[in-house]
């Protein structure tokens, strides 16, 4: 069952059980979902479909952090809410564990020496970890390669240990 399938199961449960709230939030992504189509002229796989709802799941994020600055708790509540229905479509994030281990697949794979490389890293991680390693991008939670390599079991330094490659780095390299 695809997701676009599923988020239409979702609906109609939630139009039998009288659930506003989470009738609302899915037939919103529903509609992101087929705006997208209609922009791209073409039917979305599940993969451009999770893209669509982590927009989603994001512009709620922002919009939380402004509701937690204007004190309005009636909106906080709705909010944080409509984003655990979001979040329950996408898949399981990987832990951080699971992503530095592909991290260094991917180093291997890709024989990166050094940090011009990195964009050849990126290149091959990036479909491994499609929609499921948003933490990758999160200010919070930055990836610290340097701090990867030097407690990794490899014995010999990676070349790419010199440098610290942060939020900015990786942010720049995939959409740059």
């Amino acid at each position: 069952m695809s997701l676009e399938e599923r988020l239409k199961d979702e609906m109609k449960s939630a139009l039998k059980s009288r659930d506003k709230l989470r009738l609302s939030v899915i037939r919103m992504a529903l509609a992101a979902v087929k705006n997208k189509e209609i922009e791209e002229r073409k039917k979305l796989d599940d993969g451009a479909t999770v893209r669509v709802i982590n927009g989603l799941v994001k512009k709620g994020e922002e919009s939380l952090v402004h509701f937690k600055q204007a004190n309005r708790r009636d909106l906080i509540e709705k909010q944080e809410t409509e984003l655990e229905i979001l979040r329950s479509f996408l898949p399981q994030q990987l832990s951080q564990d699971e992503i530095l281990t592909l991290v260094d697949e991917a180093i291997k794979e890709t024989n990166a020496l050094d940090m011009k490389d990195l964009g050849k890293v990126m290149k091959s991680l990036m479909p491994k970890t499609a929609g499921r390693a948003q933490w990758i991008t999160n200010h919070s939670r930055p990836l610290s390669l340097t701090k990867y390599w030097s407690s990794s079991r490899d014995s010999r330094p990676h070349p790419l240990e010199r440098r610290s490659v942060g939020v900015s780095s990786l942010r720049e390299s995939y959409h740059g």
